[in-house]
C-alpha cells in the first residue's frame, strides 16, 4: 500500500463514502526526514439533517506505512500471560489449546522477552510458577504448554481480580517483582466477567496506571465465537495502549505476524477535530491508530460545509488532514450512525453520564444499557405508563459526548452507595432513611465501606488445584460434550462435587465447583442467589456480598438481597457497612408480600447494634461515627417490637420467589409449632407464614420452661413452577440464648425438592441457664459482660458444629505472674497471663468421632502485650490439620510443649497470617 518512486515515498489513505465505495487519498512528504502533509482532496460522505443541525458520518482507513515518528517498541523483558481457566473456557471448546499456541508463538517470535509467568484465573487467581519468573527457553515453553493443557477448567470468571493480581508477580524470593521494570501483559480471555466485579465500566476504571511503573501495556486476545465480551477486551487494550486481537477461531493460523502484532507501530492520537463541528464522536476511544486500521467517526454541525477532518498525531510536524466533498444528497443513515457512536461513547462513561446517555439513546432510538424500546398500541398507553418517548431535540443538541463525563468519585465506595440507593428508588421502592443514617453515610471513613474483594481468593492454600472427585460429574460433562459439543453438568452434580470438597476442607475448590453453575448460566438470578448463599456458608463473605449486590441491582424490589448483604458485611468485619445495609432493609417500602421482612430485619439489626455497643461479634472495631450511631440507634430499632432475650430463635429464608417453605419446631413436650398451630402452650410462636416470597419465617421461644431437645424441620409446601434448573435452597439460622453472653449461632443450608418429606435440620438442647448473663450497654455505648460464661460460636458450614475457643471469655487467674519455663524449657521474662479453655478441642476422625487434642480446663500462656492466644478452628481431614493464629511463634511452641502435642507434630507450614501444624 506504499511505493517508492525516485526516492520519494508516497502514502495513501482510503476513505469509504456513504455507498461503501473506497477512495484512495494521497499525501506526499517533502523529504524523508521532515514530513509535511498538504490538505487532501475531497471525497463523498454521508450527511443527514435534523431540524437545523447537519449530521455527518465517514470511515477512514490508515495506510500500512505512515511517515514520521510513530510508537514502535519491542516487548518488555518480563511479561505476564493472564489466562482464563474458568468453566467458560471449557465450554469455549478448543480455547485452552489456542491459548497455549498463542503463548508459545509469542515467546518464540519475540526474543526480547527473557522471562515470563502465567497467571491462571477463574474465581481464584494463582501463578503457574509461584517460585518466580521462568526463562524463555524451548524446554520451559514446552513444559508450560503441557501444564496448561492439564489444568482443570472450572469456576466463574473474576476478571478484575486477575487484572489486580497481575501487577504483583512473584519474584522468587517471597516479594513482588519490583525490580523487573515495566511489564507487558497478555490477557487471554473471553472477556465475560461472571463473578466479582462484573460492570465493564468499573473494571476499566480500576485498570492499573502505566505511569505507576507496573503494567506498561495490556494486549488482549479474544478466542472463540460466542458467549464472551470482546467489547470489554477492546476497551481494556485501548485504555492500556495495547493491541486487541479478535476472532481467533479454529481456522486462524497462529503465525509469526499474529505473534508480533502487538509490536506494530502506532500513531498516538492527540485529537480528532472537524472544522465547524459542534462535536465529534468515534467508534471506540481512539487513543492510538495502527496501520491498516479503519476509523469510523461522526459529527454534527450547523453548516453543511463541515467536511474537513484534522487528526492531530504526536511527533508529527503537521496534522493528517482529510477534506471530503460536500454531500450532494441527504440520508438518515448519517443521523443513525451519529446516534450509535454517541450512545456508545456515553455509555462507556456511566454512571456519571447516565442522564445524557439516556437522552441520546431515546432521541436517536438506540437500545442499550440506559434505554429500551417499547411498542404499545396507542399513544394513551404510553401516557398511562408514563413512558417518555423522547427528549426534545433542544436538549439533545446541547449534549457533547466527547466531554469528560468521567466520574470524579470513581472507586469511591461512598459515592457507589449513594448511587446504589438512588437505583433502588428509581426502580419504584421508596427508602425512608432517617437523617442520622444519611449523615452516617457522609461521615463514616471510606475504609469502613469497602471490601478488598481479592483478599479471599488471591492467596489460596496448596489444595486449590483439585481434580474432579465424583464419577457422576465426570460422566455428565463427558456425555454433554459427546452429544452436544459443549461440556455441561447438572446442578446436582456440581453441588455434590462441592460438598465432597468442602468436607475435605477444600473451601476454595468447593467455591470453584459451585460457581461453575454461574459460568453455565450467568444470567440466572435465582441460581446466583443460591451460589451466593453457599459462598457465605463457605466463609467467602466478600464474594457473597458482591453476588448479592449484583442480584439487588437486577431485582432492586426484593428486600432479602439487602438483608443478606448486611449479614455478609457483618461477618466480614465491616460493621459500618453492615449498619447501612440493615438500614436499607428496614427503611424500604417493600411490596406487601415482603411485609414480614421488617420483623426479622429489625431483630437481626438490633442484634448487630447490640454487638457493636458491647464490643462483641467480629473483631473489627466500628468507626467512631459508627459506634456513636449504634448507641443512639439501638433503642429506636428495639421499638419495632424486637425482643431483648430469648432461649431459642430460628429464622429460615430461601432462594426462590413464589415459593412456600414451612418451618416446623417440635418442642420437648411433643407440641409442634408450625403454620397450622403458630403458638404453643409453652410460649413458643411463629411470626408469620410466607407463602409466595423468599421468607423469612421465624420461631421464637422467649422462655423455655420445657428443658430438652427442640427439633427443627423444614418442608417445601409448593415451589415456583417456572423454575426447573435450580432446586429450593433453604438457609436455616439458629440462635440459642439470644441476647445472652452465652449466645450460640448455628447455620445450615438444606436443599428441598417438592414431593420430599419434611427434613430435620437440627436438634438443639435447651437447658441450664445458670451460667449466662445479660449483656448491658454502658452510657458510653460499649461495656463488658458481668460474670461472663463460656461462649461457643458456629464456625463450620453445612451443619457441622465444631467445639472451639473462638471468642472465649478470658478468665484472669493471676496478674504479674512470671513463668520461668515450662516442661519444654520455654522461658520468658515478660509477664504471662493464662487463658482457660472451657471446652475440649479436637479433630473429628473420618468416622465422625472426636479425638481430643486439648482437654477442657487447659491453660494457654500468652504475653501481656497480646490480648489473648486464640485457637481458631479444627477440621476433620484424615491426616489431621490444626490451624492456629500466630501470637507469637515462641509462645505457640511453648503451648504445644505444655499440652504434650509437640512430639506429634510432623510439619510446620508458615504463612503470613496462619501457621499450619500437621499432627500425627
Amino acid at each position: 500500500m506504499a511505493k517508492k518512486e525516485g526516492g520519494v515515498r508516497h502514502n495513501h489513505v482510503i476513505v469509504t463514502d456513504s455507498d461503501q465505495r473506497e477512495h484512495w487519498l494521497e499525501f506526499i512528504p517533502e523529504t524523508e526526514m521532515v514530513p509535511t502533509f498538504p490538505e487532501l482532496a475531497a471525497s463523498p460522505l454521508a450527511c443527514g439533517l435534523v431540524e437545523d443541525v447537519y449530521h455527518f458520518a465517514a470511515s477512514i482507513r490508515i495506510p500500512e506505512e505512515v511517515p514520521g515518528s510513530v510508537v514502535s517498541a519491542q516487548s518488555t523483558s518480563h511479561v505476564v500471560f493472564a489466562v482464563e481457566t474458568s468453566f467458560s473456557t471449557a465450554q469455549n471448546v478448543g480455547a485452552i489449546h489456542r491459548y497455549g499456541e498463542i503463548i508459545t508463538k509469542v515467546l518464540e517470535e519475540n526474543r526480547s522477552i527473557e522471562k515470563f509467568n502465567l497467571l491462571l484465573f477463574d474465581v481464584d487467581a494463582h501463578w503457574m510458577s509461584p517460585e518466580g519468573w521462568m526463562d524463555n527457553v524451548p524446554a520451559r515453553r514446552a513444559e508450560v504448554r503441557g501444564m496448561l493443557q492439564s489444568v482443570l477448567l472450572e469456576g466463574a470468571t473474576d476478571l478484575l481480580l486477575a487484572l489486580a493480581e497481575a501487577e504483583n508477580p512473584p519474584s522468587g524470593n517471597g516479594s513482588t517483582s519490583i525490580n523487573a521494570g515495566p511489564l507487558d501483559m497478555f490477557l487471554l480471555s473471553s472477556g465475560a466477567a461472571t463473578w466479582g466485579e462484573m460492570d465493564p465500566n468499573s473494571i476499566v476504571t480500576a485498570l492499573p496506571s502505566p505511569e505507576a511503573g507496573g503494567i506498561r501495556q495490556i494486549h488482549t486476545y479474544n478466542v472463540g465465537l460466542s458467549g464472551g465480551n470482546p467489547a470489554l477486551l477492546r476497551r481494556i487494550a485501548e485504555e492500556m495502549g495495547g493491541t486487541f486481537v479478535e476472532k481467533i477461531d479454529a481456522s486462524l493460523t497462529i503465525d509469526s505476524s499474529l505473534a508480533k502484532l502487538h509490536n506494530e507501530p502506532q500513531l498516538m492520537v492527540e485529537s480528532i477535530e472537524v472544522e465547524g463541528a459542534l462535536d465529534v464522536v468515534t467508534e471506540g476511544s481512539l487513543r492510538s491508530l495502527r496501520p491498516g486500521q479503519v476509523m469510523r467517526l461522526a459529527w454534527r454541525s450547523m453548516s453543511p460545509d463541515a467536511t474537513k477532518v484534522q487528526i492531530k498525531v504526536a511527533d508529527l510536524s503537521r496534522d493528517l488532514v482529510v477534506e471530503f466533498e460536500k454531500p450532494k444528497r441527504l440520508t438518515n443513515l448519517a443521523v443513525r450512525a451519529y446516534g450509535i457512536h454517541a450512545s456508545a461513547e456515553l455509555e462507556e462513561k456511566l454512571p456519571s453520564s447516565e442522564v445524557s446517555a439516556r437522552a441520546i439513546a431515546l432521541y436517536y432510538r438506540v437500545a442499550g444499557r440506559t434505554a429500551s424500546l417499547v411498542m404499545l398500541e396507542t399513544e394513551r398507553d404510553y401516557e398511562r405508563h408514563d413512558i417518555l418517548a423522547s427528549y426534545p431535540f433542544e436538549t439533545v443538541r446541547s449534549i457533547h459526548p466527547a466531554e469528560d463525563f468521567r466520574d470524579a468519585h470513581a472507586g469511591d465506595p461512598r459515592a457507589a452507595l449513594r448511587r446504589f440507593m438512588r437505583d433502588i428508588e428509581a426502580a419504584g421502592t421508596e427508602l425512608h432513611l432517617p437523617k442520622a443514617t444519611l449523615d452516617l453515610l457522609e461521615t463514616v471513613p471510606e475504609s469502613g465501606l469497602d471490601f478488598s474483594f481479592g483478599t479471599e481468593m488471591t492467596t489460596p492454600p496448596p489444595e486449590t488445584m483439585p481434580t474432579v472427585t465424583l464419577k457422576g460429574l465426570q460422566h455428565e460433562i463427558s456425555l454433554s460434550t459427546e452429544n452436544h459439543g459443549i461440556p455441561e453438568a447438572s446442578y446436582d452434580a456440581w453441588t455434590a462435587e462441592a460438598e465432597v470438597r468442602k468436607k475435605a476442607g477444600m473451601q476454595h475448590s468447593a467455591l470453584r465447583a459451585l460457581t461453575s453453575l454461574i459460568a453455565q448460566s450467568p444470567a440466572d438470578v435465582p441460581l446466583r442467589r443460591d451460589v451466593a448463599l453457599s459462598a457465605a456458608q463457605l466463609g467467602f463473605h466478600a464474594a457473597a456480598y458482591q453476588a448479592f449486590q449484583r442480584i439487588a441491582a437486577a431485582r432492586p424490589w426484593e428486600p432479602m438481597s439487602y438483608l443478606q448483604m448486611a449479614k455478609s458485611a457483618q461477618a466480614a468485619g465491616l460493621p459500618d457497612l453492615a449498619t447501612l445495609m440493615y438500614e436499607i432493609s428496614l427503611a424500604g417500602q417493600w411490596e406487601k408480600r415482603f411485609a414480614d421482612i421488617e420483623t426479622v430485619a429489625a431483630m437481626l439489626y438490633a442484634r448487630h447494634l447490640h454487638q457493636v455497643n458491647v464490643g462483641l461479634g467480629d473483631s473489627t472495631e466500628p468507626s467512631k461515627q459508627g459506634a456513636a450511631f449504634a448507641t443512639k440507634r439501638e433503642p429506636e430499632v428495639r421499638a419495632y417490637g424486637v425482643i431483648d432475650r430469648a432461649d431459642l430463635v430460628t429464622v429460615i429464608t430461601w432462594n426462590q420467589d413464589n415459593t412456600d417453605v414451612d418451618l416446623h419446631v417440635t418442642e420437648p413436650g411433643g407440641e409442634e409449632c408450625f403454620y397450622g398451630h403458630p403458638q404453643t402452650k409453652s410460649g413458643g410462636y411463629l411470626t408469620s407464614d410466607v407463602t409466595d416470597g423468599f421468607g423469612p419465617e421465624m420461631y421464637i421461644q422467649r422462655k423455655a420452661d420445657l428443658k430438652g431437645a427442640y427439633k427443627i424441620d423444614v418442608e417445601l409446601y409448593s415451589e415456583n413452577p417456572n423454575r426447573l434448573s435450580v432446586p429450593v435452597k433453604v438457609l436455616v439460622e439458629i440462635f440459642k440464648d439470644w441476647g445472652w453472653s452465652t449466645e450460640e449461632y448455628f447455620a445450615h443450608t438444606v436443599v428441598e425438592k417438592e414431593g420430599r418429606d419434611r427434613e430435620t435440620v437440627a436438634t438443639i438442647e435447651v437447658g441450664d441457664k445458670m451460667k449466662r448473663s445479660q449483656m448491658r450497654v454502658s452510657s458510653q455505648g460499649r461495656s463488658s459482660r458481668q460474670q461472663p460464661g463460656p461462649k461457643r460460636e458456629w464456625i463450620g458450614g453445612g451443619g457441622n458444629l465444631v467445639d472451639g475457643a473462638l471468642g472465649l471469655d478470658r478468665v484472669l487467674h493471676s496478674a504479674g505472674y512470671g513463668h520461668e519455663g515450662g516442661e519444654g524449657g520455654c522461658a520468658t521474662s515478660e509477664i504471662l497471663l493464662l487463658d482457660v479453655i472451657p471446652l475440649s478441642i479436637g479433630i473429628r476422625s473420618p468416622l465422625g468421632e472426636m479425638v481430643p487434642l486439648v482437654r477442657r480446663g487447659s491453660t494457654i500462656p500468652t504475653r501481656k502485650s497480646r490480648k489473648s492466644f486464640t485457637i481458631y478452628f479444627f477440621t476433620s481431614l484424615c491426616e489431621g490439620l490444626l490451624v492456629v493464629e500466630i501470637y507469637p511463634i515462641d509462645l505457640l511452641c511453648c503451648y504445644l510443649q505444655r499440652s504434650s502435642l509437640l512430639h506429634k507434630i510432623t510439619k510446620l507450614y508458615l504463612k503470613p497470617k496462619f501457621m499450619r501444624v500437621s499432627v500425627r
